[in-house]
């Protein structure tokens, strides 16, 4: 037995005193890693409902792209169209990889068609085939012009779906 000074009756009280900490903190220790178990499957709960919200937030910001998309078709057909052509329908689709609303324009005539951000207007790409000013590319993520290998509005439309679908990028 060590002599530290103490009576035995001391040194058994201390030696009491520490096995009771030492049970008090595992204890608590026990109750903590119960407490984070519990903590962990709410905070997995709370996953699975983050998951479902953008599905239904995806769906909104779809709808808001497409109104801008409208306007954006609006504001390019009155003026960015200096051949006359009357235009007959676009495409919009949200990229939530990009965070970006696209929109594809699709003129009546098979000569011309451009693929834009919907709110800010920038130029994604474009096909265009007439009198003579043949142009097929769109801008890559990277920033890269990509050129189409022929200059046809299939090959365009090919390379704007790293725009227009999510799954292609």
């Amino acid at each position: 037995m060590l002599d530290w000074g103490y009576s035995l009756k001391t040194q058994v009280t201390l030696g009491i005193a520490a096995v009771a900490m030492f049970l008090l903190l595992s204890g608590y220790t026990l109750l903590s890693i119960s407490e984070l178990k519990q903590q962990n499957a709410l905070l997995n709960l709370r996953v699975e409902e983050l998951a479902e919200r953008p599905k239904a937030n995806t769906l909104d910001v779809q709808d808001k792209c497409a109104e801008h998309a409208k306007a954006a078709f609006a504001d390019w057909k009155i003026f960015n169209d200096p051949n006359g052509t009357v235009l007959s329908r676009f495409l919009s689709h949200y990229n939530a990889k990009l965070d970006k609303c696209f929109a594809l324009f699709i003129p009546s005539s098979d000569d011309h068609e451009e693929l834009v951000d919907a709110y800010s207007g920038k130029s994604y790409g474009a096909f265009q085939n007439f009198q003579g000013a043949d142009t097929c590319y769109v801008i890559q993520p990277s920033g890269e012009v990509k050129h189409c290998d022929r200059v046809t509005i299939p090959d365009f439309r090919v390379m704007a779906t790293i725009y227009m679908e999510e799954d292609r990028m």
